[in-house]
């Protein structure tokens, strides 16, 4: 899903990364421990990269500016 979420970051689908950063971010996916200490490195930074994207911080600066940035095609939020 991690790959699946940087793609659509790539096509400008910022309301499909938010649904899977938002599935990733729940409590019964949190819990597997084992899961996420399998991950890979690049796995891991992609993520780190996509949870930076919808940051809350400062009122989503990064995401508006990813937003105001990016070029067509962009699906509705």
């Amino acid at each position: 899903f991690i790959t699946c979420a940087h793609q659509m970051r790539k096509f400008n689908n910022f309301n499909g990364v938010n649904i899977i950063l938002c599935a990733l971010s729940s409590s019964p996916v949190i819990r597997l421990s084992r899961t996420w200490e399998a991950l890979s490195k690049k796995s891991q930074s992609r993520l780190k990269e996509l949870q930076q994207l919808f940051d809350p911080s400062k009122n989503f600066s990064n995401y508006r500016t990813a937003l105001n940035a990016a070029t067509p095609p962009i699906l509705p939020f």
